[in-house]
């Protein structure tokens, strides 16, 4: 894609646009192409771009284009100091959990994934007013990555257990309880 989201010409001279795929991607970098840092409304509204792709495209292989790279911001994003960029972070990868091939989330990413989740669901503050959605959210991928594979339910399940019920995210904790 392209990094710097900015209209270019191509081999014949003509002006070409960038995709909106490249522009959410400029949002999703920290730092923007002129060195200032990327807000995080800015950043959050790029990942939840992105996770609608995954969510609505992946069943035909849609997303798979964009997941490498959503992988590494997803795991980057997850341990951000705002909220709001962690918590669509996590649910990111509850949808990696939920929607891609083993192909583009392998098991080597799926348990990575998971030891990024219970670093933020063991925080501290974890379940601050502050934190408690974006953590809710955390808690809910987990146990979608416990139900796509035996190893990692194996390992986390008692812990993901110990943080039911969910409080704060009264979506996601309706999707967990069921």
């Amino acid at each position: 894609h392209d990094e710097t989201a900015q209209p270019s010409l191509d081999a014949d001279g003509r002006m070409q646009q960038p995709t909106l795929g490249a522009w959410f991607y400029t949002l999703l970098q920290p730092t923007r192409p002129d060195g200032s840092q990327t807000p995080a409304t800015d950043r959050t509204a790029a990942i939840c771009v992105f996770d609608d792709v995954i969510e609505h495209c992946s069943a035909d292989g849609g997303s798979d284009k964009y997941i490498g790279e959503l992988y590494s911001a997803f795991l980057k994003y997850a341990v951000d100091p705002s909220a709001e960029v962690r918590q669509a972070a996590v649910y990111g990868i509850g949808l990696l959990a939920t929607h891609v091939s083993d192909t583009m989330l392998t098991p080597q990413r799926q348990e990575e994934a998971a030891q990024a989740l219970l670093m933020v669901c063991g925080s501290p503050d974890a379940f601050s007013d502050e934190n408690a959605s974006a953590s809710d959210n955390a808690v809910s991928a987990l146990g979608k990555l416990c139900k796509r594979s035996d190893a990692i339910a194996a390992a986390a399940l008692p812990r993901w257990l110990d943080m039911l019920p969910l409080k704060s995210d009264i979506a996601e904790a309706c999707t967990v309880h069921k």
